[in-house]
């Protein structure tokens, strides 16, 4: 048996609180970046702490009203999904949310971001528990425990080591530049744009462990997992981000069919720990890639404007090609 889902969002339903968000995004994110630049080592103490106050304060501000945006915005988009003629509704309220992340946020940059893995859970916790369908509401089973060794050894020391790697080698760079070993230097300096650009491919493994935590979702007696092989993953989604790079983003709307569908279709329900059920993606080459380019596009010309039009086109595409079946259980092979 198989059964779609059926999506009626449009563009026109959220633009107004959608580019409120993208203004207020602007608003926050350029002050912010200015005061960081401004951060001086020779720079008087009193005005390097005005700075990072003024950083923290922003930041707080920022956080509290992108959570805002974020319950606006699912109150309009979830009840717009249907599923077997029903649809799902989502029932947060703004002062809550907003109360839980100015919360979660302190805590992680008081704890230098080690709070992290706490920050998801509560976060998760709330959103998932406040979407419902037919009238009973989700569960997220996620532990912050389960989350503290992928984020340390899959996210902070490959950064640490990242980082070190990044500094010696723009180090050397300066040196043998500053000593007029030109070839040497330009060598040192190509090494570490290679070093740089790599920071993108550095996240990926923490990026499995994070889908794998996070699709760990309860609704009446069925549980919601994602069944992936860690290498076959990673290679997977590597594979794809390379390409997008070597083609200067030309890629890209395929990158989001490839991992759209190797994600669903790993997504198995349970119950009483026996599969059940799973999703599968309907994909059309050419006209796929086609639609998600022109979305892109009409973006970047009209520099935004049509973004609320664009993600709402692209949540209705991807909801309509994606459904719910019980008669194959077996798990995809890597394509």
């Amino acid at each position: 048996m198989k059964e779609r889902f059926s999506c009626s969002l449009d563009g026109n339903m959220w633009w107004k609180p959608f580019l409120g968000f993208i203004i207020l995004s602007f608003a926050f994110t350029i002050p912010i970046q200015k005061a960081t630049n401004s951060l001086d080592i020779s720079a008087a103490p009193s005005v390097i702490l005005s700075a990072f106050l003024f950083i923290i304060v922003l930041s707080l501000v920022f956080s509290g009203i992108q959570a805002a945006f974020y319950v606006l915005l699912a109150r309009i988009a979830l009840p717009s999904i249907t599923f077997k003629e029903k649809s799902f509704s989502f029932t947060g309220s703004v002062g809550e949310f907003v109360s839980l992340n100015l919360v979660c946020t302190g805590l992680t940059i008081v704890t230098l971001g080690f709070y992290l893995p706490w920050y998801y859970t509560r976060i998760n916790r709330y959103f998932f528990s406040h979407i419902a369908y037919n009238g009973k509401p989700a569960g997220f089973l996620g532990n912050p425990k389960n989350l503290i060794k992928p984020f340390l050894l899959g996210l902070i020391l490959p950064l640490v080591l990242w980082s070190f790697a990044f500094a010696f080698v723009f180090l050397l760079a300066e040196i043998y530049n500053a000593n007029n070993l030109i070839d040497i230097a330009n060598t040192f300096y190509m090494l570490s744009s290679l070093i740089y650009l790599s920071i993108i491919f550095l996240f990926i493994p923490f990026m499995y462990y994070f889908l794998k935590w996070i699709v760990n979702i309860t609704w009446k007696e069925f549980l919601f997992t994602w069944k992936a092989e860690f290498w076959k993953s990673c290679f997977f989604i590597a594979g794809r981000v390379f390409l997008v790079i070597i083609t200067l983003g030309i890629y890209f709307p395929a990158f989001m069919l490839s991992v759209w569908e190797y994600f669903v279709e790993r997504v198995v329900i349970e119950k009483e720990n026996i599969p059940v059920a799973r999703f599968a993606f309907i994909r059309e080459k050419g006209t796929d890639f086609k639609y998600l380019w022109i979305q892109i596009l009409l973006s970047l010309v009209t520099v935004g404007i049509y973004l609320p039009w664009a993600y709402a086109n692209c949540i209705r595409f991807f909801a309509e090609k994606t459904f719910f079946q019980d008669e194959q259980l077996t798990l995809p092979e890597k394509k």
